[in-house]
């Protein structure tokens, strides 16, 4: 069986409508969340169900074969009331992927395109064991309510954590930089001269630290002589940046340089 006969083609994960049991699928490019049945009980306005996931990219190495193309299962939190937010997918409650199909950058993207199909941009992820810490972690989820050994917590678009994240690269917020206010940068002598976004004409190439970046630079012992770096430290991180990005009016993707 096809999976276009399964889905119909659409750009990218999105509401595809109900299938012959009055459920709803989704896919885009890369996967497809198929089934959509009942698993447990939900709360008013919601349903709470169970999609095997697919890989478009299996199944077409297998000459169109659907069912060699599992990968796993997710259930998830879907808002059932009428109205515009029908179908929409508010949480994660479990994803288990099969042994092979682990730790190869499926669950990081499988989780990804879900949250990108909220209106809300965001997506209560429910229950994290400990086992599952260091991948969540990695994801980026803000944790709230601790429930005995397992946590809750949200995971937002990109689009949003990129904001966030440049509100304190940029000093409008009141951390990531020494005092408050966003991050900072330091000269070549490993002196901090202000805020990142505040660079004078003239200065060059800004680089631009969070306080605990600052902090681990100082505390490294980089030549192994038992002493702390320093400053030194933070300007050797400092002249490397320069070296390797040397024009502040650079347009482009941004040029990570490691510390």
């Amino acid at each position: 069986m096809l999976i276009e006969e399964i889905v119909t083609e659409m750009p990218a994960m999105t509401l595809h409508g109900p299938d012959g049991f009055g459920l709803t699928q989704y896919h885009n490019d890369d996967y497809a969340l198929v089934g959509g049945f009942r698993d447990g009980a939900s709360n008013a306005g919601e349903l709470r169900l169970k999609y095997q996931i697919y890989s478009r990219a299996l199944i077409d190495a297998n000459d169109g074969n659907f069912a060699k193309g599992e990968i796993g299962y997710c259930v998830v939190r879907v808002a059932s009331d009428d109205g515009e937010n029908q179908g929409d997918i508010l949480g994660l409650i479990d994803i288990e992927l099969k042994p092979k199909y682990r730790k190869s950058g499926h669950g990081k993207k499988i989780v990804r395109d879900i949250v990108d199909t909220t209106k809300s941009g965001n997506l209560d992820i429910h229950d994290i064991q400990k086992k599952a810490k260091k991948f969540w972690d990695k994801m980026g989820v803000e944790y709230n309510k601790q429930a005995g050994s397992a946590q809750n917590a949200v995971l937002r678009k990109q689009t949003e954590q990129i904001e966030e994240d440049l509100r304190s690269w940029f000093g409008k917020s009141k951390k990531g930089g020494a005092g408050g206010g966003g991050w900072d940068r330091y000269n070549t002598k490993g002196e901090r001269i202000g805020k990142c976004g505040d660079s004078k004409p003239g200065e060059g190439k800004p680089k631009c630290l969070s306080k605990s970046a600052a902090a681990k630079l100082r505390n490294a012992d980089k030549n192994k002589d038992g002493k702390k770096d320093g400053k030194k430290g933070i300007a050797n991180a400092v002249k490397r940046k320069k070296a390797k990005d040397p024009n502040r009016n650079r347009r482009g993707k941004a040029k990570h340089v490691k510390n």
